[in-house]
């Protein structure tokens, strides 16, 4: 007997049903989906022909995911956990035949099976802790019993695949064969009873298990904001100390108060927003290499990325380079994270053998990803972005850096469909981001990104789209961080507590280089036009200022004071735009402000066509600020604290640019209308 629908199809044949899942090419396990999977499961235990069960796939059908939306607005029925469940107390055997790779919801259905068989070469990955969440009770319960706590928060913690004939995993598997899994799987299923207890090798020493349980309560890894480890710790407690049918229910009901934490929400959002930038665009053809022209910081930066991802990197050095210097220096950036233990000792060469240099212009012809990392001025860029463009192929994809972040709308007009503005921002604790600018008119149109998502996806590098100005959004934003620290201080605080109390490592006061490149906000009047209509002087600028002719930094934060020529500049400050001493802010006040300048600006953004969704702008402020996993971005922290409340907190401010920090139209719109900022995976409009 067969039967079939478009993504789930079972047949029937000596007295075993296989049940197959192909993956859509959204690789979605939408509700359709998981309603057809369970229904072919419930006919196959109804089945009185049916004595075992084997689950597979087809075209990587254990590879899915739950939609991003139901991530962060609950599921539809049926749940995965109903999915789970279903086969965990199914009557008959259950036996899940592995090949390929398994990742996410689809390795759930595998783990709530009575045992598992997978081909020599699978992998699998399910890394629910970095999106704040624990799998559906009845997984959870057989890595508990299967692997015991230290191995299963492990696992849970790997973003990277694992090979199943990894040593920590072999207890998950009851087999793992050369060839024909299914085939073994069936042959699996028939040897066990049904109803048959299952192995539970970990609760075979009940004493070391509670240990690891005690340890895992007493690491690190349990600081203020890990409600997400917390819960699993006590659910894999209530493993060893309940029966198994009182421990899936005790699971659900935790993952149920972890799903309404709010510091799992900020963690769940946070990820979310990183699978969206990739998942809303059409496949396209990753690059074979990545060719450099120029040997500037984000060369260094972009190399490296795309080193570690086992891509080719071709240089094209330009006059005055040296790449001799620059492989010495990408070396040491290999061997200093060698040592930390962020790449594996085996790795550093196979890297090192990726870069190469290219002889001159020509070999541009056969490259297919080109990236301009030369570090040139506003002023001396266009005529080396015209030599790239006339010696590429018309296919290639081309970005450009030089001068971008600042000067992208002045080269609009040299954009084109394959032609992008890029700014590298390197990982600061929240992932390596790509603000990716292009010409307004392409700056939605998918199969203009398409290329562009291939290639950054190819280097694990999310990519954020807008369209070409001059101050790409996070220069916008982190001038916005800069208003909110100036507003601080106004009302009495310091700049260390400032420094301090702001969640992220991107510091507005923080002892700067020579050039204060790192804190300087990037003229605010180019960026804001007329909006900018107080005369309040910038303090940051003028703190960098006395900084530098004073022949260091503005601040020494080492010491924790300010430099005597800063410190006199900030009372010259103070007394221009009236100290407002009787109501210093306290680091939560601190945030709010800064939480409402970014959201000012953010609206803006948004208004003016330039940035689509509000959780893009949440991704570019938690990414090139380095915002802590307790902050979800201005968007997220809003609607949280709830949109009337939040209104209230900003009348309430009264601040000296009230253009920065008033609330926005749209907010009293969403508010009078009911409506929600967009979560990541919803598409079409801001406010849903």
């Amino acid at each position: 007997m067969t039967a079939s629908s478009e993504w789930v199809t079972s047949k029937t044949g000596n007295k075993t049903a296989v049940v197959s899942l192909h993956r859509p090419p959204e690789g979605t396990f939408f509700p359709a989906l998981r309603a057809a999977f369970l229904a072919a499961l419930q006919d196959a235990l109804d089945n009185p022909e049916v004595d075992t069960i084997v689950l597979t796939s087809n075209g990587g059908g254990f590879t899915l995911d739950l939609p991003l939306p139901e991530h962060q607005l609950g599921e539809a029925n049926p749940t995965l956990a109903t999915l789970t469940e279903a086969i965990a107390t199914a009557q008959k055997p259950v036996v899940a035949a592995l090949r390929g790779r398994a990742a996410d919801a689809g390795l759930e259905l595998a783990l709530a099976a009575a045992a598992r068989v997978a081909h020599l070469g699978t992998r699998i990955s399910l890394p629910s802790l970095h999106a704040a969440r624990l799998p559906s009770p009845a997984a959870l319960y057989t890595l508990a019993a299967r692997l015991g706590p230290d191995l299963t928060r492990h696992f849970l913690e790997t973003p990277s695949d694992m090979s199943v004939s990894h040593p920590q995993l072999e207890p998950l598997f009851d087999k793992i064969v050369s060839q024909n899994a299914v085939g073994e799987a069936a042959e699996h299923a028939r040897s066990l009873a049904p109803c048959a207890a299952l192995p539970q090798p970990a609760f075979d020493n009940p004493v070391n298990y509670q240990n690891q349980i005690t340890a895992l309560r007493s690491t690190t890894h349990f600081g203020a904001y890990s409600a997400d480890k917390a819960a699993l710790a006590t659910v894999l407690e209530a493993a060893l100390l309940l029966p198994r049918e009182a421990t899936l229910k005790f699971a659900q009901t935790q993952i149920a108060d972890l799903a309404e934490n709010l510091s799992s929400k900020r963690k769940g959002y946070r990820r979310a927003a990183k699978l969206a930038a990739f998942c809303a665009f059409p496949e396209a053809q990753a690059p074979e290499a990545l060719t450099l022209v120029g040997t500037g910081t984000q060369a260094a930066r972009i190399a490296l990325s795309a080193m570690r991802a086992q891509l080719p990197v071709r240089v094209l050095a330009l006059e005055g380079d040296d790449f001799a210097a620059f492989r010495e220096a990408i070396k040491a950036q290999i061997n200093t994270r060698t040592a930390k233990r962020q790449i594996a000792p085996g790795q550093a060469r196979p890297m090192l053998a990726l870069l190469s240099e290219l002889p001159d212009f020509t070999a541009l012809k056969t490259a297919d990803w080109i990236v301009e990392a030369a570090a040139r001025s506003i002023d001396t860029i266009g005529g080396l972005i015209a030599q790239i463009k006339g010696a590429a192929s018309e296919e290639a994809v081309i970005m450009l850096t030089s001068a971008m972040r600042s000067g992208a709308g002045e080269f609009a007009e040299v954009l084109a469909p394959r032609v992008a503005a890029l700014q590298f921002h390197a990982d600061v604790g929240s992932g390596e981001l790509a603000e990716i600018a292009l010409k307004p008119e392409l700056a939605r149109t998918d199969r203009h990104r398409a290329p562009m998502v291939a290639a950054l996806r190819r280097i694990g590098v999310t990519p954020v789209f807008q369209a070409a100005q001059n101050g790409l959004a996070s220069s916008r934003l982190f001038t916005a961080l800069c208003l909110a620290a100036e507003e601080a201080i106004a009302c009495g605080a310091s700049p260390e507590a400032v420094d301090a109390a702001l969640p992220c490592r991107v510091k507005p006061f923080a002892a700067q280089n020579a050039e204060g490149f790192r804190a300087q906000p990037f003229r605010v009047t180019a960026f804001f036009g007329d909006l900018v209509k107080s005369t309040a002087p910038g303090l940051n600028a003028a703190l960098l200022k006395a900084g530098i002719e004073g022949g260091k930094g503005a601040s020494a934060l080492v010491s924790g004071c300010l430099s005597p020529e800063a410190d006199q500049t900030l009372s010259d400050w103070r007394e221009h735009v009236g100290h407002q001493a009787s109501n210093t802010p306290d680091s939560a006040a601190i945030t709010t402000l800064a939480t409402a300048a970014l959201l000012h600006t953010g609206t803006q953004l948004l208004r003016d066509g330039t940035i689509q969704y509000p959780w893009e702008i949440d991704l570019i402020v938690i990414s090139s600020l380095g915002f802590a996993p307790n902050y979800g971005g201005a968007f997220f922290e809003a609607e949280a604290m709830g949109l009337t409340r939040f209104r209230s907190v900003l009348a309430a401010l009264a601040p000296l640019r009230p253009e920065f920090f008033s609330a926005p139209e749209e907010l009293d719109n969403i508010i009078k209308n009911g409506f929600k900022f967009a979560k990541p995976g919803q598409t079409g409009l801001a406010y849903v």
